[in-house]
């Protein structure tokens, strides 16, 4: 029955360790698509505003009739591009942030899984090791009260009373012939008796 017990309370324990190993994993891939999903489209967001500003820096340069120009041709994108690069750049290290912080957080359940894992299993081990201490002290005692059970019965013999009063016939009977012996000689009262 503990040893029933034990492995009861054992299975639950895992089961309950191993669906909060699944709820940390379910929770990492959705916050890693979450955070995939929200990198995509900050960086999407980046890119058309990045073509947006280039566009309308082409049109204003077209209008004013400068489309060829330096400034229009060379210093005007570059300093887009800059920009961009500045912002995709910021994107990608808040991204990297938080994969760091995340793939901590899921070191951190996993090495928690492994250790309660461990815990439960040192725990069950020491609990089955005192079932078992246990009973073999029971054992013990119980072999020893048996011996002792059948010294007491080898020294009955199995008679019960009368038995052993019949076996002590024969001393009864010496006993009784001193006692008339005894008043023949006057030695003592004849109301003495053996028993």
């Amino acid at each position: 029955m503990r040893t029933q017990n034990i492995n009861n309370n054992y299975n639950i324990g895992l089961n309950t360790t191993n669906k909060a190993w699944s709820r940390a994993q379910e929770d990492h891939n959705q916050a890693t698509g979450t955070r995939l999903r929200t990198r995509q489209r900050q960086l999407g967001v980046a890119d058309d505003d990045f073509k947006k500003q280039r566009d309308a820096y082409d049109r204003y340069f077209a209008r004013m009739g400068a489309g060829s120009s330096s400034a229009a041709q060379y210093a005007v994108p570059t300093l887009l591009a800059r920009a961009a690069s500045k912002v995709r750049n910021e994107i990608e290290d808040t991204n990297a942030e938080n994969e760091r912080e995340q793939t901590v957080s899921f070191n951190r359940a996993r090495d928690d899984h492994e250790e309660n894992l461990a815990n439960l299993g040192r725990s069950r081990r020491a609990e089955l090791d005192k079932v078992s201490s246990d009973w073999n002290s029971t054992r013990s005692g119980l072999f020893e009260k048996k011996a002792q059970l059948q010294q007491q019965r080898d020294m009955a013999s199995g008679k019960n009373y009368n038995q052993v009063v019949r076996d002590s016939q024969g001393l009864l009977n010496e006993a009784d012939r001193l006692r008339r012996e005894s008043i023949n000689q006057q030695a003592i009262k004849p109301e003495f008796q053996v028993k």
